[in-house]
């Protein structure tokens, strides 16, 4: 599986991404063994050998004392010693998510795919019910006053009103074909946060287990929706590589 890249919108040199992550819903066709998955992910992916166990386990007591109960998908949580980046495979599925700092697309999938194909000789799902590519993107320092010159559709606001926050979520929809993209838009009243558009391009049908297509186009579908988002003037002092 190698995605290429489309390469129909441009490379920014200062791009505002805090978070990409890509989540592959994939049900596992084997039973969870921690014991077994551990080892199996240490031995497929050496360097990630930070492994430990996401099964959440609760007790409450009953009429006739504890009772285990599984609250949570079984998995195991991925991270290399030293690196932000780490992964998460689950019965349901794997998540490879690369905090700050994000460096370019082809690294970011080049590890996903790697991390993907090792959960999929280990837990050997069928089919892939949906893929999700999230992008988190941060501009600091903005308030409401300053939010028309990064969007180009910014919220409005009643005369003799001052915006002081907002929460704005879409879901796009391309007709004719099995993607779809949210969008949520937020901008706190206080903290350092600024504003934070947040991107999901994700399928709508499910696909075979190696079909890199689907990743190209989604990856498309959130540089299109990105862009389409930002004025040109926020596009131009970001730079292009």
């Amino acid at each position: 599986m190698h995605p290429e890249s489309p390469g129909d919108f441009p490379r920014l040199s200062n791009p505002p991404i805090v978070e990409a992550s890509i989540d592959w819903r994939a049900r596992a066709g084997s039973s969870f063994d921690e014991s077994v998955w551990k080892a199996a992910f240490e031995t497929e992916l050496p360097d990630y050998s930070k492994v430990v166990s996401t099964q959440r386990v609760m007790a409450p007591r009953g009429p006739e004392g504890p009772m285990k109960m599984i609250v949570g998908p079984e998995g195991v949580h991925l991270s290399i010693p030293g690196q932000k980046s780490f992964a998460q495979a689950t019965v349901d599925g794997m998540r490879f998510t690369m905090p700050q700092p994000y460096t370019h697309w082809q690294s970011f999938i080049e590890e996903a795919v790697r991390v993907w194909e090792a959960f999929c000789k280990i837990a050997q799902p069928i089919e892939v019910q949906r893929i999700t590519l999230r992008y988190v993107n941060r501009f600091a320092d903005v308030d409401a006053a300053r939010v028309a010159t990064i969007l180009k559709d910014p919220p409005s606001c009643p005369a003799d009103f001052a915006l002081q926050d907002f929460t704005y979520q879409s879901t796009l929809r391309i007709p004719g074909e099995p993607y779809a993209a949210r969008v949520v838009k937020h901008l706190p009243s206080k903290g350092p946060s600024g504003l934070i558009l947040d991107i999901s391009a994700f399928t709508l049908e499910p696909s075979e287990i190696n079909d890199s297509d689907d990743l190209v186009r989604l990856r498309k579908l959130k540089n299109r929706v990105f862009f389409s988002l930002l004025t040109e003037s926020e596009i131009s002092k970001r730079g292009s590589l």
